[in-house]
């Protein structure tokens, strides 16, 4: 939505406020930024110049992404549980965080 805002003394603003829902499997900011980045991509042929950062961009996107993906195919037993925890989430079959996270 965009929002009338009041700035200094230069009258109204506005600005762009934005609400982004995931099924989980991913943080809404990556998310918004994953979707930003297609977007660039998409309108990337109406620009006649191109961004020197788009690769270092690109390459810590990615970093994170095989982070994510890392974290989210660990043993639950890789992590600091409790016994108690542990026994419940063995009991639903669970042996991943990714398991975790989609329920």
């Amino acid at each position: 939505a965009v929002v009338s805002t009041q700035s200094g003394h230069y009258g109204r603003d506005e600005k762009l406020v934005m609400e982004v829902w995931t099924d989980g499997s991913i943080f809404p900011e990556d998310a918004l930024a994953y979707a930003s980045k297609i977007l660039i991509e998409h309108l990337s042929i109406f620009v006649n110049f191109e961004e020197d950062s788009s690769e270092s961009d690109q390459d810590e996107f990615d970093e994170n992404e095989q982070k994510l993906k890392t974290a989210l195919l660990k043993n639950i037993e890789e992590l600091d549980f409790s016994v108690r925890t542990l026994s419940v989430l063995k009991s639903l079959e669970i042996e991943f965080i990714n398991q975790i996270v989609k329920k």
